[in-house]
C-alpha cells in the first residue's frame, strides 16, 4: 500500500500551494479544518499528518491529540506560523509530534520531512507486526505450557475463550489484541497446583494448603506475566478475574466496582457461569446460580451475557458425524460400550471431532446417532469499549 500523507490547513492559498508545488512527489490530500481532516482519516488511511496551529473550531493541537488518540500509527507533523517555545512544548507533549516546522517552510524542506515521517511510519508498522508475532508466540507457549501441566485448566480455557469472544461481540467491545491472551492465559497459575486434583473446583476434596494456592493462581499468574513487555494491562485483568464487583474475593484491597478491569470483569461472570455448568447445573441454573449473586458481577456484562445465551438458536439434533467444533452438546456422548466421550454443555473442539472420527471409523460409535446441540452466535465485533478499560 502506497504511503499517503494528510495536509491541512484553514488557508485557501496555502492547500493550494500544497497542490501545486507537491503534485507528483508525494502522494497527498487536503483538508481546510480539523473536521475535515478527521472525516478523511475514517475513510482512508494516512501514514503521516502534517497540520496548521491555528485554525477556527479545532486548532492543530487539538486535532493532533484526537489523532494520537484514535490513529496512534499515524505520524504527526506540525507546521504553523506559531513558532514561540510553549507551542512547540505542547506540540511534542500531547500531540507526540514527529517534527515541528515554522512558516514559512520551503518545498523542499516540507518534502524532505514527510518522506521522513514515511520512513518512520514504516518503522512503527514493522515493529508493530514484529509485536504482534511476538506476542501470539509467547501466548501459544504458554498456553501449550499449561495444557502440559494441567489438562483439566487448559480444558476449562477452550469453552472460557469461546465465551469471552463471544461476550465480547455482544457488548461491541473494540477490538483489543489482548482480549485473547487475557482468556487464554487466564488459568496459567494452576501450573502449580498439584497434578493429583482431577478438578480444581472440587474444593471439599482439597487440603485447606491446596485451597489457598487455588485462590492465589490469578496472582501467580499476573506475577508472571507482568515481567513481559506490554503485557502489564494483561496481567492486571487476570490478577482480578476472581474479584467481584461488589470488592469481596480476591486479591483483598480496595478494589471494586468500575475499578476492577474491564476485562476481569468479564472473567468473573464466565468463570463462574462455566464452574456453574461444570458443578452439573443446565445453562438456565446455572444463570439462575449468577443472578442470586448478582451483587457479586458487573450488571451491564452480566445483562449481555444472559442475552446472548439465551438468543442462542433452538435446540438442534444432528447425527454424531455431523458434529462440528463450535457447536454446545445439550447432552452426553458415549461409545457404543457405554464409555462416556464428551458431557453435556461442552464446546466442541477439533480434538473431540477428530475423537468422534476416530471412534466413527473403529465402530466405537454408531455415525447415525442422533445428538442435540445448540449452535453459537456469531456476530461481528463493534467499536464501543476497549477490554483495557
Amino acid at each position: 500500500m502506497q504511503n499517503k500523507a494528510l495536509l491541512v490547513d484553514d488557508v485557501a492559498n496555502v492547500l493550494d500551494s500544497f497542490r501545486r508545488n507537491l503534485r507528483g512527489q508525494v502522494a497527498f490530500d487536503v483538508a481546510n479544518s480539523g473536521k475535515a481532516a478527521l472525516g478523511l482519516m475514517a475513510e482512508n488511511h494516512y501514514a503521516v499528518l502534517v497540520t496548521d496551529m491555528t485554525m477556527p473550531d479545532m486548532n492543530g493541537l487539538s486535532l493532533l491529540r484526537e489523532v494520537k488518540r484514535l490513529y496512534p500509527d499515524t505520524v504527526r507533523i506540525m507546521l504553523t506560523g506559531n513558532g514561540d517555545q510553549q507551542t512547540a512544548i505542547d506540540a511534542v507533549n500531547e500531540g507526540d509530534v514527529f517534527r515541528f516546522l515554522t512558516k514559512p517552510c520551503s518545498v523542499v524542506e516540507l518534502k524532505r520531512v514527510i518522506e521522513a515521517g514515511f520512513h518512520q511510519h514504516s518503522l512503527i508498522m514493522a515493529e508493530k507486526g514484529l509485536l504482534n508475532q511476538t506476542v501470539r508466540g509467547i501466548v501459544s507457549v504458554l498456553a501449550e505450557v499449561l495444557e502440559l501441566v494441567n489438562p483439566q485448566a487448559a480444558a476449562h480455557n477452550v469453552q472460557l475463550k469461546m465465551y469471552m469472544l463471544q461476550l465480547a461481540r455482544e457488548l461491541k467491545l473494540k477490538q483489543s489484541w489482548m482480549l485473547e491472551p487475557v482468556a487464554e492465559l487466564s488459568q496459567l497459575g494452576t501450573i502449580v497446583l498439584p497434578g493429583v486434583l482431577a478438578d480444581q473446583y472440587e474444593t471439599s476434596k482439597l487440603t485447606a494448603a491446596e485451597n489457598e494456592l487455588i485462590e492465589q493462581h490469578a496472582s501467580l499468574a499476573s506475577d508472571l506475566l507482568e515481567k513481559i513487555p506490554r503485557f502489564e494491562a494483561v496481567a492486571r485483568n487476570i490478577r482480578y478475574q476472581d474479584k467481584c464487583f461488589n470488592g469481596e474475593g480476591v486479591p483483598a484491597d480496595d478494589v471494586k466496582g468500575a475499578d476492577i478491569p474491564f476485562g476481569a470483569r468479564m472473567l468473573k461472570v464466565v468463570n463462574d457461569f462455566i464452574r456453574a455448568r461444570e458443578s452439573g447445573l443446565s445453562t438456565v441454573d446455572a444463570l439462575r446460580r449468577l443472578e442470586t449473586d448478582v451483587r457479586w458481577y458487573d450488571g451491564k456484562i452480566l445483562s449481555a451475557f444472559t442475552r446472548m445465551l439465551l438468543r442462542k438458536a433452538d435446540l438442534m439434533s444432528v447425527p454424531v458425524s455431523s458434529i462440528e467444533p463450535g457447536m454446545v452438546l445439550s447432552e452426553k456422548i458415549a461409545t457404543n460400550a457405554g464409555k462416556q466421550l464428551a458431557r453435556e454443555g461442552q464446546v466442541v473442539t477439533t480434538t473431540l471431532k477428530q475423537i468422534l472420527t476416530v471412534c466413527i471409523q473403529s465402530g466405537a460409535l454408531s455415525p447415525a446417532l442422533m445428538i442435540g446441540v445448540y449452535l453459537e452466535d456469531n456476530g461481528d465485533a463493534g467499536n464501543v469499549e476497549d477490554i483495557a478499560v
